[in-house]
């Protein structure tokens, strides 16, 4: 396909292409002179004569045929201004068309500026996002806790994933948890999570932040981003965020942040664990996949099918 800058060369080369028709001045000067000439010849040769007045009626044909010849020079001028007249009909046609690719040109730029002004906006997004999200997994690995398997006074203390394994078995020291009702369930982690509140409650509040985040954003929708930071929680942390999310000291955004994103699905469902009754409070959406926006077509599917392949091997 042609590009508007061929269209426009094109164009300038038939407009340049359509010249005035050439009029031979030269055979324009001899006529004018053989005319007048005569003219002269004729007037010397009646000035001459005995009878000029009889001899004038003789040319009486002539001035009809310079009367014709008038006509003839008026059909010639109307001629040529008639093809003057088509020919800045045609540049005006050129000109419009030379616009017109102007303004599609002009259409390409704006069209070519809207994405890239899209673009350095996922940058700004996907830099923030992972900024937040690397600040939340700072936070998570930098918890501590004395160890309960080294002696009291050996200063040992457990840090990153073992923190989080450690305040988990808290949960069910007495390994009566999963007996307990749903009601009471929640009573239990109550009791972990205050015991330990200077440690979890900014990281949850970190972690609310970062999914708030997301869903104010018009690229957040997309999954993958989902699926990023469900893979970073450890399964002891994923399961302390379901209990904090249901309890009356989370923020009141935070269960259906986790029910959108689908932040459970590493996690069993209720009906699987039926031990862990509290997690019935939790709509199946929240241990699934969030649904690929329609406006992020089949290439987000692909994307976040690929994402959830390399997540899980």
């Amino acid at each position: 396909m042609m590009s508007d800058k061929g269209k426009r060369e094109m164009a300038e080369e038939c407009n340049a292409d359509k010249v005035k028709p050439k009029i031979d001045w030269h055979l324009v000067k001899w006529a004018v002179a053989v005319v007048v000439g005569l003219w002269l010849a004729l007037g010397v040769f009646a000035w001459t004569r005995a009878e000029p007045g009889q001899f004038g009626d003789m040319f009486g044909a002539v001035n009809a045929l310079f009367s014709g010849l008038a006509f003839a020079g008026i059909i010639v001028a109307i001629w040529t201004q008639s093809h003057e007249l088509a020919l800045q009909r045609e540049q005006l046609a050129l000109q419009r068309t030379e616009l017109t690719l102007t303004r599609e040109e002009m259409r390409g730029q704006k069209e070519q500026l809207a994405a890239q002004d899209r673009t350095m906006q996922k940058q700004a997004f996907e830099s923030t996002f992972f900024a937040l999200s690397r600040r939340f997994r700072e936070m998570a690995e930098s918890l501590q806790i004395s160890d309960p398997a080294e002696a009291a006074d050996s200063g040992t203390r457990a840090a990153g994933r073992a923190y989080w394994r450690i305040v988990f078995q808290e949960l069910d020291w007495d390994g009566k948890f999963e007996a307990g009702d749903a009601n009471k369930q929640l009573a239990t982690y109550l009791l972990l999570y205050r015991a330990h509140e200077s440690g979890l409650a900014p990281c949850f509040a970190m972690l609310a932040e970062t999914i708030a985040f997301l869903e104010r954003s018009d690229f957040g929708h997309d999954p993958t981003y989902a699926r990023l930071l469900r893979a970073q929680l450890f399964p002891e942390e994923t399961f302390l965020i379901a209990l904090h999310g249901l309890s009356p000291d989370a923020p009141q955004s935070l269960k259906g942040q986790i029910e959108r994103l689908g932040l459970l699905k590493l996690l069993p469902k209720h009906e699987e664990y039926p031990g862990i009754k509290v997690f019935a409070a939790y709509a199946s959406s929240a241990f699934e996949d969030p649904p690929v926006p329609a406006a992020l077509g089949a290439a987000g599917e692909v994307r976040a099918r690929f994402v959830g392949r390399a997540m899980s091997a």
